[in-house]
């Protein structure tokens, strides 16, 4: 019993001591991130690749568009009188296959508009990530040269969207300081 009451008060002292020397650092993750340079090159290049997508989408709609025109002219000018019976009869074997092709035209725009936009969602995922990390890592370099022994993301939230910590006595909020620190070696890598 004796040495349980000696540990416990051996840890105790160990504690009451680290607690005057530990340093806590807290950062938005979040607001620094979406402010980082590469972050916003990334939008940037992600924005003009959507809008590369969506160009694609309407010339692949204004096809789908004009044979359903087509169809639709051949149909009215059939529906007038204007035609002949061999052309009245033509029309009609041919409809099954206009209308498949129009099908057609449309799953396959559709298609490749999905999977476009897959991929280029994969890849800013994958850019994303490698953007945290690397903001992670200079972020641990920093806090370890200026002595924190903890950095809390004070931007992540539980599920029930509230950020887990709440309070941090003698915390040192170091975002705008890794914002300066970000802003000074984009400008020294240009």
């Amino acid at each position: 019993m004796l040495a349980v009451e000696s540990f416990a008060q051996e840890t105790d002292t160990r504690a009451e001591s680290d607690d005057s020397s530990f340093k806590v650092a807290v950062i938005d993750m979040q607001s620094l991130v979406k402010g980082y340079r590469k972050t916003l090159v990334a939008e940037q290049e992600v924005d003009l690749k959507r809008a590369e997508i969506q160009k694609k989408n309407q010339l692949a709609t204004n096809h789908v568009l004009n044979l359903k025109k087509k169809i639709e002219d051949r149909l009215y000018q059939a529906r007038l009188g204007n035609s002949s019976d061999e052309e009245v009869a033509t029309l009609h074997a041919e409809m099954p296959i206009l209308r498949r092709e129009l099908q057609v035209a449309d799953n396959q725009r559709e298609k490749a508009r999905i999977e476009e936009n897959t991929t280029l969602n994969q890849q800013m995922i994958r850019r994303m990530s490698a953007i945290l990390e690397e903001l992670v890592g200079i972020t641990a370099k920093k806090a370890e040269e200026m002595g924190f022994d903890i950095v809390i993301d004070i931007s992540g939230t539980t599920t029930n969207q509230v950020t887990p910590i709440l309070f941090a006595k003698n915390a040192t909020d170091i975002t705008d300081l890794m914002r300066k620190e970000l802003s000074k070696s984009g400008s020294s890598q240009r």
